[in-house]
């Protein structure tokens, strides 16, 4: 469970693009409940470079979360290229 209105998260990625990651909390009815853009380097050759980004979250009670790490396409046709996720419990 995690606590106190801040999540901490870190990472590898191999991106494809020079496109910060698309980092969001979603809670079982859709709402975003925290969300923020990570940086990371273009990869070359299969490589994997680290991330980590602080997100502020905002729940009412104890909330099972889905916690997304997407690479974001172009502008046309939109939408996400990779895609990660993991259940986290938040907490006030």
């Amino acid at each position: 469970m995690v606590q106190g209105g801040e999540i901490h998260v870190e990472g590898l990625a191999r991106t494809t693009a020079e496109r910060p990651l698309l980092v969001e909390l979603i809670a079982p009815d859709g709402r975003v409940v925290g969300s923020r853009l990570a940086g990371v380097l273009p990869t070359q050759h299969g490589e994997h470079h680290p991330f980590e980004v602080d997100i502020r979250y905002q729940v009412s009670e104890p909330t099972w979360v889905r916690l997304t790490v997407s690479e974001r396409g172009p502008v046309d046709p939109p939408g996400a290229l990779n895609i990660a996720s993991v259940l986290v419990l938040l907490s006030p």
